[in-house]
């Protein structure tokens, strides 16, 4: 697939979309007829960016466990971050003109920024491994939960807008920041030998430098030619213009909704908190730990990338009923993850990486698949709207899945190993 940056094939010198039959295509997306690749790039590092926070939390919860041995860190930390960015999906699926794009985005990634360095300071104070600091930290998780709902949707209903093409790069993007964050926590946690608390400040400090690199990547977006079209599909929204009926919308894409709900319910069930409690003597627990989370994040990176490929521009995408088959047959792993918690059945240390390569691969596929398909079966003034829809459904998928996983590690805090 030849990637080349066809940007002034797309606009006019004042940054206005060329007028032509195909344009005024009623469902096709804003950039559609070739690939716009800095656009893409960015789109990307966008799709890093907002990942960035939680996947540090995840990498980080080692240390916590350490630090909080008296609370389940592995579930709670999920569950906490999970239920608030539902809560404002909610109401961004409500509210969706609230506030424009440039905003929620700058304010939202400079936030992540400062959390990424209280976090770490908080618990590098006398009062670390309190109540209190736990409490602290939680705040601190929830606060950005709630703004990662606000810069996810505004993300996605940006790819919504430009087309399926760029919500498969975010999806690229999501995978590599699981990639990244493994190696700045094993880089920060082999730099920093001992209690660890100076490691996660190096790990939470490189994370703060990596989300202020993708708002710079934001504001040069500001810059190009696209910047027009999306900053003006604020302004439109800000004038009150006819509200964009959310039923329609959900009528023609209802079933790859319900696709990505149980994608993300499958997998924040099992994975961290279940998948987390598989123990082994082959290795060191903190490091098996970062293992599993690096098999994870590496084969959901490889799934999420493969569309880009094989897909390309909606192409050869498989039928609803192989997706529901996939979708529906991942639920296997429900098992099979508990097998190698609460038996001997599994007993290598072999079985659960070959299951959880399969998990996070079928994950990331699906996950781009479903997503990206949303804001294609709509017409163009609906996609961004679309993009918030598929991404309500995922965050409503991970929330209950969270909340599962919380009550199921309430009732079952140990393995049996």
């Amino acid at each position: 697939m030849a990637f080349k940056d066809t940007t002034l094939d797309t606009y006019d010198a004042d940054g206005n979309i060329k007028n032509s039959k195909e344009n005024d295509d009623e469902y096709k997306p804003i950039i559609h007829e070739k690939l716009d690749i800095k656009v893409a790039i960015i789109m990307v590092i966008l799709g890093t960016g907002y990942l960035f926070p939680f996947e540090s939390y995840l990498l980080s919860m080692d240390y916590f466990t350490i630090l909080y041995p008296q609370f389940n860190i592995y579930s709670s930390f999920p569950f906490i971050y999970m239920g608030a960015i539902c809560i404002t999906f909610l109401f961004f699926l409500k509210f969706p003109n609230f506030s424009s794009h440039k905003r929620r985005m700058l304010f939202g990634f400079s936030f992540y920024a400062l959390i990424m360095v209280l976090v770490p300071i908080v618990n590098l104070t006398s009062i670390a491994g309190t109540t209190t600091a736990y409490i602290i930290t939680l705040l601190l998780i929830t606060a950005t939960g709630v703004v990662d709902g606000f810069v996810q949707g505004t993300i996605y209903a940006i790819a919504g807008i430009m087309g399926p093409r760029y919500t498969l790069f975010t999806q690229t993007g999501v995978g590599l920041a699981g990639i990244i964050v493994v190696v700045t926590r094993t880089i920060s946690k082999v730099s920093v030998p001992g209690s660890g608390k100076h490691g996660v400040l190096m790990f939470f400090l490189i994370s703060a430098t990596i989300i202020l690199f993708c708002l710079l990547s934001f504001v040069y977006l500001l810059r190009l030619p696209i910047a027009k079209v999306l900053i003006q599909s604020s302004s439109d929204r800000e004038e009150e213009k006819p509200k964009i009926a959310l039923k329609p919308i959900v009528k023609a894409t209802y079933q790859l909704g319900m696709m990505n709900f149980w994608i993300f319910f499958i997998s924040m069930f099992i994975f961290p908190g279940v998948v987390l409690r598989i123990s082994t003597t082959e290795m060191d627990g903190g490091w098996f730990a970062i293992t599993l989370q690096a098999t994870y994040n590496l084969f959901d990176f490889i799934g999420k990338t493969i569309p880009v490929f094989i897909h390309p521009d909606g192409k050869n995408v498989p039928s609803y009923l192989f997706l529901w088959i996939l979708t529906i047959g991942r639920t296997v792993f429900v098992a099979l993850f508990f097998l190698c918690v609460y038996t001997q059945v599994f007993n290598h240390i072999a079985w659960p990486i070959v299951f959880l390569i399969i998990f996070s691969f079928t994950n990331g596929y699906l996950c781009s698949v479903v997503v990206s398909e949303g804001p294609r079966k709509v017409k163009r003034d609906q996609k961004e709207l679309a993009g918030i829809f598929m991404t309500t459904t995922l965050i409503l998928g991970l929330t209950l899945g969270s909340v599962v996983n919380f009550i199921y590690s309430t009732l079952k805090p140990q393995s049996y190993h």
